[in-house]
């Protein structure tokens, strides 16, 4: 039943995780130029790594409560 949510949101994750690898670790950051970089890219994919797996659960959540109307 959670199967396919988690495995969707397992991948989804993997690939937020994947692009967003070089902005967190501030990979082509200049010291000289203050607006390389000027987003708290930590907090950002962090919050969207969240609502991933917050939705997952909330799929999860439906199935299991149409399961138990059947």
């Amino acid at each position: 039943m959670a199967k396919g949510p988690v495995r969707a949101a397992g991948a989804v994750s993997a690939l937020v995780v994947l692009f967003s690898a070089p902005l967190v670790t501030r990979l082509g950051q200049r010291p000289t130029n203050s607006s390389t970089l000027p987003i708290a890219y930590e907090r950002n994919a962090a919050i969207i790594l969240i609502g991933v797996w917050v939705l997952a659960g909330a799929f999860i959540a439906l199935r299991v409560a149409r399961a138990r109307r059947a």
